[in-house]
C-alpha cells in the first residue's frame, strides 16, 4: 500500500503544472490568434488583484483614481447655471 502511494507521488511530479508567474510574452500567447483575446488576457492579468504579479489592487485603484479625476475636471468645465430655456446655448 505504501509503495502505491510512493509511486503515485512520484508520478505526480511529472503532471503538467499551471504557470503561476507568466511573463508578458506568455500572456500574449494566451487565447487564439485574435489580438483582442491577447489584450483581454493581459488586462485580466493586471487588473486582477489576486494574480501572481503581487501588485494587488494597484491597477484598479489607479484606473478608478483617473476616472474620478477626469470626471471631476469635466464637471468643473460645465456651466454653473443653465439658461432659462433649460437648454444649453452652443
Amino acid at each position: 500500500m505504501i509503495k502505491e502511494y510512493q509511486k503515485l507521488l512520484h508520478n505526480f511530479v511529472y503532471l503538467p503544472k499551471p504557470n503561476l508567474n507568466p511573463t508578458f510574452m506568455e500572456l500574449c500567447h494566451l487565447g487564439g490568434d485574435r489580438f483582442e483575446e491577447r489584450c483581454s488576457a493581459v488586462l485580466q492579468f493586471y487588473f486582477s488583484p489576486l494574480a501572481p504579479h503581487q501588485l494587488r489592487g494597484l491597477f484598479l485603484d489607479s484606473l478608478l483614481e483617473l476616472i474620478i479625476n477626469i470626471s471631476f475636471k469635466m464637471s468643473e468645465s460645465l456651466p454653473k447655471k443653465l439658461p432659462k430655456s433649460g437648454k444649453e446655448s452652443i
